[in-house]
């Protein structure tokens, strides 16, 4: 199988735990472990939760018109003006400068959710989800969070550059095919257009809390400061959730399970929406063979418990040959055009036959799944 040249890692943050990658390894969409030598191991780190309590919606009318002409509309929500700004916790850091705010509404909406095409892991919203997501979702807008943002929370396979960023405004010449995908075009559109610092959407924005080598764990550290300042310096209305597959080789099942709650009650103690993913199979040793179904399952019951969307990745790598993973049996497959250049965000037959191609599209279907349901108060799912 042909494999991309690597991605190269995002410089590991100070005081963080060191990783060392296993020799001939590195991250991104080509082959190489994830790094996970030195993980450690947090279990119900102090609560240093310090987001305000935000005050319920106010009704201002009818959102801005959006830019993009949608199909088969559902009447958008008024979520109102932002009452308050969310305020820093004490160790988040200074957040980056020039982060440009955009009008936070909830964008024109999609086409009807019922249109939507089917795509194997979109999270089931039933009403009582609609209802929790939905007050998160309102909560977060009068605190002044943006709809139109969204954060990317996780390790290599969050970091690599092989995931979104074909889509963000710094990619230059567009380079994606949505092929017969196109009813999610107003979604694209829509968190395309909203920068987050002078160049980058959400897509191709680097993330502070996407990091080579990181476990749950390794996200709370120092009282989840990155998280937190990832967080605070987005303003994001939903973060994409993925950890485990670090954990799998060095961290006990129950130690995940609860990291992993923990980091996703951090997120919805912002008033964000987290999109919890279940992960890859990894396939590089009889240990993590034999683990991997155990932290799938894992990632399935702190969704349920919780109640938030789960986005079953693993469930659509099912088909794929070699279920989507490269030939380094770690990280996902990607998609290259015959005698060119790696494309993870072609959505066609052929490159749908790629673990990336399929992270790509199952997270887009997923946001507009969430902007149909969620954000615009469309029917829930049976």
């Amino acid at each position: 199988m042909d494999v991309a040249t690597q991605d190269e890692p995002l410089p590991r943050p100070p005081g963080d735990a060191g990783d060392v990658a296993a020799p001939g390894t590195d991250v991104g969409s080509e082959a190489g472990a994830i790094d996970t030598s030195s993980a450690q191991d947090v279990v119900e780190p102090e609560d240093v939760l310090e987001l305000e309590d935000v005050v319920a919606p106010v009704d201002a009318g009818p959102p801005p018109v959006d830019v993009v002409a949608p199909v088969d509309v559902v009447a958008p929500v008024d979520a109102g003006p932002p009452a308050v700004d969310v305020v820093a916790p004490r160790d988040a850091g200074p957040p980056p400068v020039d982060v440009v705010s955009l009008p936070r509404d909830a964008g024109p909406p999609p086409v009807d959710v019922v249109s939507l095409p089917r795509v194997t892991g979109v999270p089931r919203i039933d009403a009582t989800l609609k209802a929790a997501m939905r007050a998160v979702y309102l909560r977060g807008q009068a605190a002044g969070l943006r709809a139109a943002v969204f954060a990317k929370i996780g390790d290599s396979i969050t970091e690599s550059q092989s995931f979104l960023t074909d889509f963000g405004p710094a990619s230059g010449t567009p380079s994606w095919n949505l092929g017969s995908y196109t009813a999610f075009e107003p979604t694209r559109a829509y968190f395309d257009a909203t920068l987050v610092d002078a160049v980058h959407s959400s897509f191709d924005r680097p993330s502070l809390a996407a990091v080579t080598g990181w476990t749950a764990g390794h996200c709370l550290e120092d009282g989840a400061a990155l998280l937190r300042q990832e967080l605070t310096t987005l303003r994001p209305a939903v973060a994409v959730v993925m950890f485990g597959s670090a954990d799998v080789e060095v961290t006990e099942l129950a130690t995940y399970r609860a990291n992993l709650t923990r980091v996703v009650q951090i997120i919805l103690a912002a008033n964000v929406i987290p999109l919890l993913s279940t992960i890859p199979d990894r396939t590089d040793s009889p240990t993590t063979v034999a683990l991997g179904p155990s932290f799938v399952a894992a990632v399935r019951e702190v969704a349920a418990a919780q109640r938030v969307p789960l986005v079953d990745y693993w469930a659509a790598l099912q088909p794929l040959p070699g279920r989507g993973v490269s030939e380094d049996h770690v990280h996902p497959s990607l998609y290259r055009l015959p005698g060119g250049g790696p494309e993870a965000a072609y959505f066609t037959p052929a490159a749908l036959a790629y673990g990336y191609n399929v992270r790509n599209l199952l997270t887009l279907a997923t946001l507009a799944h969430v902007r149909a349901v969620v954000f615009h108060d469309g029917p829930a799912d049976p």
